[in-house]
């Protein structure tokens, strides 16, 4: 708030310091006339397009994963429209309710999350850098590479996983996390060497 607040009225405040401040990232905001020299619009796109490049054979992940995420969403919400098809999504994600009509949106905004999670926390090193606040346990650590690791478990889940059925873990695996995807709805299409972003 303090560097937004410098950006828009930089003759009433001398200075501001912000930590992952994403201040110009916000659609339909006016731009301060301090940001006017070097600024370009924000594009919501670019930042996607970096989230699918971690899925890309680019980034060192599986050349089928980001492909793969952005089929597996049609394949949701398709199931979503029904109340079958809700409760094997309910059941495949192990969700502790049952999933409402419309709550696939819920859903899929908390799986787009995932993915913007792992990208942002995509390290060559174990971290817990943007997990902790979910945890509060520092031992809960992401892998190396979690995008890569992620990409690895969804590409197996899917493939393994009969057609028109959702992926889960095997029986009895205990549960890390549900598998993760963006919804179709969210992003919109963009250029990445990777596709458009998922």
């Amino acid at each position: 708030l303090a560097a937004w607040l410098r950006l828009h009225y930089p003759s009433s405040v001398a200075g501001a310091l912000a930590a992952s401040a994403p201040v110009l990232a916000f659609d339909g905001l006016p731009r301060p006339a301090a940001a006017a020299p070097a600024y370009s619009p924000f594009d919501g796109r670019r930042y996607w397009a970096v989230v699918s490049r971690d899925a890309s054979a680019a980034a060192g992940a599986d050349p089928r994963c980001a492909g793969q995420v952005r089929d597996a969403w049609p394949h949701l919400f398709a199931l979503a429209k029904s109340a079958g098809g809700r409760s094997a999504v309910a059941s495949a994600f192990r969700l502790c309710t049952p999933l409402d009509t419309g709550g696939e949106e819920a859903l899929a905004a908390l799986l787009l999350n995932a993915w913007d999670t792992l990208a942002m926390g995509n390290f060559p090193y174990a971290s817990n850098y943007l997990i902790y606040q979910q945890t509060e346990d520092p031992t809960v650590l992401l892998p190396p590479w979690p995008m890569r690791a992620a990409c690895a478990a969804f590409v197996a889940a899917a493939e393994s996983t009969p057609p028109g059925k959702p992926a889960g873990p095997p029986s009895g695996t205990p549960w890390a996390g549900p598998p993760s995807g963006t919804p179709s709805a969210g992003p919109p299409s963009g250029t990445s060497s990777a596709g458009p972003p998922f």
